[in-house]
């Protein structure tokens, strides 16, 4: 939208979006001039992974990824906006904003000698916890569910104090020529059966409360919330903010 690659959507041709949750069926992120931008398909969590061996409990802080007794057991992932903003989280800061970058730098050099291996690749990052390298970390809540769909020894919560998330969207290119099939295609898409299969498939959560109603009872609790969680949707980062997070990163990796 920023960079004015986008088409608006005429919402009216997507009858699907009424089965989305009220709250994103015409986001204001996704609107400008009126307009809207972006029709919402998966969200993804940033969440705490934990090995259900190891705990009999969900870990209720992201505490537990400072916790010297797991340490060479706890696997995060190397990406300097996840790093950032979830040790922000921890700290009390706001994650999209924080206010002291000097207490979460010490944080997070604090935390590096427990952590024996950063990951990069979401397939990477799940067989780590797959394989039981960590026990206890930062991994998707869908890689998770996809590491339980395989009988891995896994779960996954949202902490006391929160975890950011994204939300994966559909938009139309400005110079599309097939304007009427792209909207055909999002309705499609998000129609709450086909949000069932991705559910199900990719084990990546929707915003359709109808698909989750759809869901198998087996499969159900794999995308039950903590009850008040605190989800922090991610914003387009000004700048300065961004470069921040990524220079403090730089700096903890070669602390």
């Amino acid at each position: 939208m920023a960079a004015d690659l986008l088409g608006p959507i005429d919402l009216s041709k997507i009858s699907n979006l009424e089965t989305l949750q009220e709250e994103f069926q015409q986001n204001e992120v996704y609107v400008a001039d009126g307009k809207s931008y972006a029709v919402p398909w998966t969200r993804v969590y940033y969440s705490l992974v934990y090995n259900t061996n190891e705990f009999s409990e969900a870990p209720t802080s992201w505490g537990i990824t400072w916790d010297e007794q797991y340490s060479g057991r706890i696997s995060v992932m190397d990406q300097a906006f996840a790093r950032v903003a979830t040790t922000a989280l921890y700290l009390g800061q706001d994650p999209l904003n924080p206010d002291d970058p000097d207490a979460i730098r010490e944080a997070l050099i604090e935390q590096k000698p427990l952590v024996p291996k950063y990951w990069q690749d979401f397939q990477n990052g799940m067989e780590i916890f797959m394989n039981e390298e960590a026990v206890v970390g930062q991994l998707t809540a869908g890689r998770t569910r996809m590491a339980i769909s395989q009988d891995a020894p896994l779960n996954w919560t949202v902490p006391e104090e929160g975890c950011v998330t994204f939300i994966d969207t559909f938009v139309i290119p400005k110079d599309a020529e097939n304007v009427d099939e792209a909207h055909a295609l999002i309705d499609f898409m998000i129609r709450p059966d086909n949000m069932v299969e991705e559910m199900t498939m990719m084990f990546y959560d929707t915003l359709s409360a109808e698909a989750h109603g759809q869901l198998p009872e087996d499969v159900r609790p794999w995308f039950e919330l903590p009850e008040d969680a605190n989800l922090v949707l991610t914003v387009d980062l000004p700048n300065q903010t961004r470069q921040m997070m990524d220079q403090m990163w730089e700096e903890v990796k070669l602390a």
